[in-house]
This record gives C-alpha cells, structure tokens and sequence, in this order.
C-alpha cells in the first residue's frame, strides 16, 4: 500500500501540511508519506480560514503524493479523497446520511464533519506534487461552529483513530489507484452519487441573493453546474462563487 507506507507522527505542530511543505524542501520524501499531529496550533481550512480541534480527539493529517499528472485533473485529487472519507465514516456511521459538500467539505446529516485543504506544485502543467490536508472531527464533543458535528454525537462512543485511520488510508489508496488507472468515470459517477444538491433542492446565496436549486452536474475543472427553481435557468459557478446555506 502507497497512502501511509511512511508515517510521521507528532503530538502538537503548526499544521500537518506546513510540516510537508518543510519535508519537500528539506529532504526527498516518498509519495504516500504521511504526517499525523495530535493538535495543530495554526490549523488550517481553504484561504484564510481556520481548522478548530481539541487535542487527541480527531485526524489531522496530511498526505504527500509526489507525481507527475496533467494539471487539469486537479480537481481528481479531491473527488478520491472526498469519495475516501464518505467510505471510511460510512464504516462507523452506517445509518447516517453522509455527503460530498462541494468543494472541500464532507457532512454528516448537512453538519460539516471533515474538510479538505489541497496544495499543489505545478510546473509546465504538471502538478509535481500534492500535499492534501485533512481535518475530521470524531470524538470532539463541543465546538464553536453550530454547524460543525463530529461521529461521537451519532453513536455515543468514541472512535478508535487509529483503526479509522486505517481504513481511510486503504480507501485512499484504492481511489488513487483507480485514478491511475484511468477509471474517471467511476470516479465521477461515485463523487457525483454522493454530492450534496444532486438528490435534492439546496438553498445557496450569491451575491447576498438567495437561491434554490440542484446541482446538475460537475465540470472537469471542478466547476459546478447549477438550475436554479422555479426559473430553471442553468449557471456554472466556481469555487467562493456561491455560498451553501445549510
């Protein structure tokens, strides 16, 4: 197994994915290495955006993927560790609704329980290396978000991180090898199976306006293709276009 063959562990840093960076330009790590910390003191979430998460109670954890692959499947990255983190909850939390939040979140009954922060390096459009960052809340009881939730609070016993780990480093690495191997649309099938929008009306805001509508589809560029209801009119949006009013 590539994901987590090499695994760094510490009980408290600045973030997993700055300790990557470092190892990148301080040493030639291999690819599927992995970086665990117990506790993140600048935890970090997409822009500026911060990570919360008591210590010892959740993953955090970053991978490496050193590689050579077109710059435009970037967003192929995401699907695989979004598919991953669905089927490694979904282990724990069989009877609980478990969703894709596009683009970097992962909810559990439309409470944000994991979020993903993806940080390439790109040259002569190749994507040379990867380092995905993963925050996912499991035995975290209270949190300042009310729209955060952790597994804990659906099945009243804390979950073995160690065996979680496992199981989502194996799903990882079972994903990645299907991107590999040119399986896209099993990949978008799947990662569009679980997208939060797609089953049913989701109310979303643009521009302080708020709207209502499904999601259609997902472009390769990771652009989401909306109807608005009742107007049934189509609109692509990107990444911080629209805001998820959950």
């Amino acid at each position: 197994m590539l994901i987590g063959k090499v695994l760094h562990y510490f009980n408290s840093i600045d973030s997993t994915n700055e300790v990557a960076k470092n190892m990148l330009s301080k040493s030639k790590p291999s690819s599927g290495t992995a970086i665990i910390a117990d506790f993140q003191t600048k935890g970090k979430g997409q822009q500026t955006n911060t990570w919360e998460s008591d210590a010892g109670k959740n993953l955090l954890c970053s991978i490496l993927l050193i590689q050579d692959i077109p710059v435009d499947d970037y967003f192929y990255l995401n699907k695989i560790i979004s598919i991953s983190i669905v089927e490694a909850l979904d282990k724990f939390l069989p009877n609980e609704s478990i969703e894709i939040k596009w683009p970097n979140d992962i909810l559990v009954n439309q409470k944000k329980i994991a979020g993903i922060l993806i940080e390439n390096s790109i040259n002569n459009s190749l994507i040379q290396n990867s380092i995905i960052g993963m925050g996912i809340n499991l035995n975290q009881i209270d949190f300042n978000c009310p729209t955060a939730t952790s597994a804990i609070k659906y099945i009243n016993t804390e979950i073995d991180i160690p065996l979680f780990t496992k199981l989502l480093f194996e799903s990882i690495d079972n994903w990645y090898q299907n991107y590999l191997n040119k399986k896209y649309y099993l990949i978008d099938s799947v990662y569009l199976k679980l997208l939060y929008g797609v089953k049913n009306n989701f109310q979303y805001s643009k521009d302080e306006i708020l709207y209502e509508g499904k999601i259609l589809s997902i472009n390769k560029d990771g652009s989401i293709v909306v109807i608005n209801t009742p107007s049934l009119i189509t609109n692509t949006y990107y990444f911080k276009q629209i805001k998820f009013l959950l």
